[in-house]
């Protein structure tokens, strides 16, 4: 079954396109690495709420809250060439929402396109995150 025509249901969110078998694995991959550096500093989460007293609320793909305060700090979506834009609008609308979220990245899986956004991140190396110190593109595997 190709995974672009199927669609799930969120919580009142409506239908959002399935997530495809490639992106769970790089999900997989980023949240394990960064598990593994920071599980002591941050809550790292995949696919999980943005607000913890809202599951209705947008999922973003990678998530990094602060472990006080629960407060996201930042946020990855993962998407194919068809949904890029939309993505990158997506980042910037949960930006927008959540003043505490400091970075959010977008990558495009089939070209290998990263695009980020936030406080000292930089065009230039749109995969690397200031506040983690660390680049995501370390940690994807590609075929």
């Amino acid at each position: 079954m190709d995974n672009q025509n199927r669609h799930t249901g969120i919580h009142g969110i409506g239908m959002s396109p399935a997530t495809t078998w490639e992106q769970k694995k790089i999900i997989i991959s980023i949240t394990h690495a960064l598990k593994d550096m920071f599980d002591d500093d941050y809550i790292i989460v995949p696919e999980w709420v943005l607000n913890f007293n809202d599951l209705n609320e947008r999922q973003p793909d990678v998530n990094v809250f602060d472990k006080d305060h629960r407060e996201p700090l930042l946020i990855m979506e993962i998407t194919p060439k068809s949904h890029y834009k939309k993505s990158i609008n997506k980042v910037k609308e949960m930006m927008n929402d959540y003043a505490t979220i400091e970075e959010g990245f977008v990558y495009d899986y089939e070209r290998n396109i990263w695009h980020c956004q936030g406080n000292d991140t930089n065009p230039e190396e749109p995969s690397y995150s200031p506040l983690l110190d660390v680049d995501f593109a370390d940690f994807i595997e590609l075929n």
